[in-house]
């Protein structure tokens, strides 16, 4: 029976290190904006080569929050305009 006490105190003292009050911490982290919509990975890829944006002053794109969407997967030629005005 004393072995038996001295399990379950063991178990609850473990038990208490397990409390919740973490969860309120990690859960009241702000979430980062939602996307309002896809955006063409390629068509923003031929924006920023074009002359105004790769202008001196252009201002830089922020990307990290962007959802970008692939829609020329394999497209070889995707790109063949940027090519075509390459100094």
């Amino acid at each position: 029976m004393k072995y038996m006490t001295h399990l379950l105190m063991l178990t609850a003292v473990a038990c208490a290190g397990c409390d919740s009050s973490d969860d309120y911490k990690l859960n009241s982290v702000s979430s980062p904006t939602p996307v309002a919509q896809q955006t063409d990975f390629s068509s923003f890829v031929v924006a920023q080569y074009s002359p105004s944006a790769s202008a001196e002053t252009a201002a830089a794109v922020e990307v990290e929050a962007t959802d970008f969407s692939y829609v020329d997967n394999d497209n070889p030629t995707v790109f063949g305009s940027l090519i075509a005005t390459a100094p």
